[in-house]
């Protein structure tokens, strides 16, 4: 936009902000006085009874609800219509798409610009009166909104039963595994969007931090890609300390928007509590090479499959879920053409795990009962976890070790890799024939 554009922007955004405030002042006047509250200090949250009706309020919520009919805002629209940036940055929908639709060009026009710039106002100001400095404040967030600047930001996801020794760990730049602050944890208990409201978080040591640019073209809340990098992280801390890794919500926190405080937008589902890790010096080490691994072997997609579904399969309630998962990870890992799915994978697994004869034979018929538990599962009958609790565990812990070595494996690199260590195992397994041979795969 031009100088005289910016100016008139500016312009119409101050009258529609000081008929807002005098709306606001006149809401306050007219309630009865036994039912008034401090306004200009608004509690989120909080409600009061005034005759039948709940009034919110949370002076954001108050101010977000623009009046689309009125004579300010009209004037305001025509101008957003009239002007191509700023038809670009607020009348599109959430794929780019320039609107057509005149209900939607007003809901979007509303909910994109004013009553955002409002509620930040009043929420800053704490008051009626108009202050300069955060209107500027404010202005200029409409203004990178314009320009579509890329925004940096970060996202926080707090793990609740891990520790670790140092105050941070890098794992790689723009990710960090790092203590959690005091001031951070009076946040997150103060804050109404957060999922656990009976939770005092002492204890949850440490977060996944991730930093990122978000780019105004871009549409979505927390960035896709960083869920799937603290997903991937967490996997890989549960794989080298066998520790379920409990997560609760993530809290995203973006340079240059309508938003006064970090705001938490998203929780993860929680897992089946078992016990605390603890990364020391030697399982960051592990931590650190096994992460390396993971994104040099990214594009394998069987071994990536599997350590998901393996980390799945521990979050999971239902034992039957269990069992699907962990067989979908072992057939991605070592069913390669395989015929008969349970003699098959059970051998190869076995051959590929066994440090010796003994443990080989036991290994497999362990993994035959696992696929017969499974297959219970996929016909609709069930089995009885309590009896069958050992399979359960000891197919996961193959897996576990599997997915390990296979990561750490200098040998394997591509999907070809993985299928060419198969037929190897067939191979050894015919040539040992019955001497129980120690194959030593492992590293």
């Amino acid at each position: 936009m031009n100088a005289s554009e910016n100016e008139r922007l500016r312009q119409l955004l101050k009258v529609l902000l000081f008929k807002k405030r005098d709306d606001l002042k006149k809401f306050e006047k007219d309630l009865p006085k036994e039912n008034r509250v401090r306004i200009n200090r608004p509690r989120s949250g909080y409600t009061e009874k005034n005759t039948s009706e709940e009034i919110d309020w949370d002076l954001s919520v108050i101010a977000v609800k623009t009046n689309t009919k009125s004579t300010e805002f009209l004037e305001l629209l025509a101008f957003v219509k009239s002007t191509k940036e700023l038809k670009d940055a607020f009348l599109v929908d959430a794929s780019g798409k320039a609107l057509l639709d005149e209900e939607q060009v007003a809901w979007f026009s509303s909910n994109n610009l004013p009553s955002q710039f409002m509620a930040y106002y009043f929420q800053k100001a704490q008051s009626f009166r108009f202050k300069p400095s955060i209107f500027a404040e404010a202005f200029s967030i409409v203004e990178s909104k314009i320009k579509k600047e890329d925004h940096t930001g970060n996202v926080v996801c707090p793990i609740e039963n891990l520790r670790i020794d140092s105050r941070h760990i890098v794992i790689e730049p723009g990710l960090v595994l790092r203590k959690i602050s005091d001031d951070e944890r009076e946040v997150w208990l103060s804050s109404e969007s957060t999922p656990s409201k009976g939770d005092n978080f002492a204890s949850y040591d440490c977060a996944v931090e991730v930093a990122f640019t978000k780019s105004e073209s871009k549409t979505g809340s927390t960035p896709i890609e960083e869920r799937h990098i603290i997903r991937n992280l967490l996997q890989v801390i549960e794989l080298v300390l066998g520790t379920q890794m409990q997560t609760i919500f993530l809290d995203e926190r973006i340079s240059n928007e309508f938003k006064t405080r970090p705001w938490i937008t998203d929780w993860i589902n929680g897992t089946r509590y078992v016990g605390t890790g603890h990364l020391d010096n030697k399982r960051r080490k592990q931590v650190l090479a096994v992460w390396k691994e993971v994104k040099k072997k990214k594009k394998i997609r069987p071994l990536l499959l599997a350590l998901s579904r393996w980390s799945s399969s521990r979050n999971r309630e239902s034992s039957e879920d269990r069992i699907l998962d962990n067989w979908i990870a072992l057939e991605a890992l070592f069913g390669f053409g395989a015929g008969s799915v349970r003699n098959t994978v059970s051998a190869r697994a076995s051959c590929f795990l066994g440090r010796n004869a003994k443990q080989r034979k036991y290994m497999y018929s362990m993994l035959k009962r696992s696929y017969d538990l499974r297959s219970a599962v996929a016909h609709g009958r069930k089995f009885d976890e309590r009896q069958n609790l050992t399979i359960l565990n000891e197919t996961g812990t193959c897996i576990q070790t599997a997915i390990y070595n296979f990561l750490i494996n200098p040998n394997i690199n591509t999907t070809a890799d993985l299928e060419h260590l198969a037929d190897k195992i067939d191979i050894d397994m015919i040539e040992s024939g019955t001497k129980g041979r120690r194959v030593g795969y492992l590293l």
